[in-house]
């Protein structure tokens, strides 16, 4: 009896041990930081945030190249990324590049952009929205 409890222990812990750990829930993004001066007569934001002034936090090497108003539509207080929180893409980016072409409003079926996306270059959707994997 003594031995079957041992094998049985034993199949136990050998079970266990190749079990797959419960997989962590992603964290919740963050939203990026909010501009803390008022963006009138400032709109050139790289001028200031270029890197080259000191005492003035210069934007991420990402950021580069990116229009001003990319810049105020996660960044200004009123902004959409600020004020909800944006849904995932509910399919693969790939091969899906031109987002308006689908919600444009004029495909059948489709979910349209809302109304206050109107006017965003299709390269900004996956700044909020995030491909699925």
């Amino acid at each position: 009896m003594r031995w079957t409890y041992l094998v049985g222990l034993g199949m136990g812990v050998v079970c266990l041990a190749g079990a797959q750990p419960a997989q962590a829930q992603a964290p919740a993004a963050k939203k990026p930081p909010v501009m803390t001066h008022d963006k009138a007569g400032r709109e050139q934001c790289a001028m200031c945030h270029g890197g080259d002034i000191e005492g003035i936090k210069a934007m991420p090497a990402g950021h580069k190249g990116r229009a001003n108003d990319a810049c105020l539509l996660c960044h200004a207080k009123d902004s959409p990324l600020q004020t909800t929180t944006p849904g995932p893409l509910s399919h693969a980016a790939a091969g899906r590049e031109q987002c308006m072409m689908c919600h444009g409003g004029a495909m059948e079926g489709m979910k349209a952009a809302p109304a206050n996306h109107k006017g965003y270059d299709v390269k900004n959707c996956t700044l909020c929205h995030k491909p699925a994997k």
